[in-house]
């Protein structure tokens, strides 16, 4: 999988555009990681945002890089602050996909591999799943900022 090429100068690449360019290629292996990445980059920073309003940027950091996870932001922290600002939860399939997905990352980052190989249906849910989790992340990042103090 190459890097986009621009006169001779070298493109950096989104992990969305990664994990298609993975997936048209058939490398279903390679989808994942940057899949997951997709899905994540977007929304921790909402969380982060928030969180500096009620505490230090130096404990903010310490959750953010070493306690808090993904699977802890989409699934207790994102829907409480939703929650709390009336705004619409993450749909639950999305949510379910999105766990399935960073099962999938950490199966593939944590061991190197997967014990069977993974599925093009398991691919499209992983590509649906970071798709619809980055574009969430992009509705509720400004409504929570303006409703949550």
């Amino acid at each position: 999988m190459g890097t986009p090429a621009t006169n001779g100068k070298r493109l950096a690449v989104s992990p969305s555009l990664a994990s298609f360019d993975a997936f048209v290629h058939g490398h279903h292996d390679r989808v994942i990681v940057p899949a997951q990445s997709a899905a994540e980059i977007p929304v921790m920073p909402v969380v982060r945002e928030l969180f500096e309003r009620h505490s230090t940027a130096k404990y903010v950091s310490a959750l953010m890089g070493d306690r808090l996870t993904f699977g802890h932001v989409i699934n207790i922290i994102l829907p409480f602050m939703c929650a709390q600002a009336e705004l619409r939860q993450l749909p639950a399939p999305i949510q379910i996909s999105l766990n399935k997905l960073k099962k999938l990352r950490n199966d593939l980052v944590h061991s190197g591999k997967r014990s069977t190989a993974i599925t093009p249906s398991e691919v499209g849910e992983a590509l649906c799943a970071a798709v619809f989790g980055f574009e969430f992340a992009r509705y509720v990042r400004p409504e929570l900022a303006s409703r949550l103090k």
